[in-house]
């Protein structure tokens, strides 16, 4: 389970906050989306749910551990595609082969 715990957020010191006190649960086996206009935060969140941000206030937690650690158990259960990214010039085989030993749970053969 993940949990977001009252967040908040803000790119820049006295800008205005992406989010505020924003709380989340995500449940296993459970497919969720995020709608909203652009600039909402929809990435943001992503990006705190994943550990790439830190945010003013609040945590994220999975299976009990806070994601912003970056542990094994957190990053073999997920993985972020950011939208600004170029795949090298290698064949989507190979790149998942190359990287598939960091994401195990994540990524499973299918070919």
């Amino acid at each position: 389970m993940l949990q977001v715990e009252n967040i908040s957020f803000c790119y820049r010191r006295g800008k205005k906050e992406v989010l505020r006190d924003f709380s989340l649960s995500l449940e296993k086996g459970m497919v969720y989306g995020l709608l909203g206009k652009n600039g909402a935060g929809k990435s943001t969140l992503l990006y705190l749910m994943g550990g790439l941000l830190t945010p003013k206030q609040g945590r994220v937690m999975y299976h009990d551990t806070d994601v912003r650690r970056r542990l094994p158990l957190t990053l073999q259960d997920m993985f972020l595609v950011p939208e600004e990214f170029e795949f090298p010039s290698i064949s989507l085989i190979s790149y998942v082969e190359l990287n598939s030993k960091f994401y195990p749970a994540s990524v499973r053969k299918t070919w």
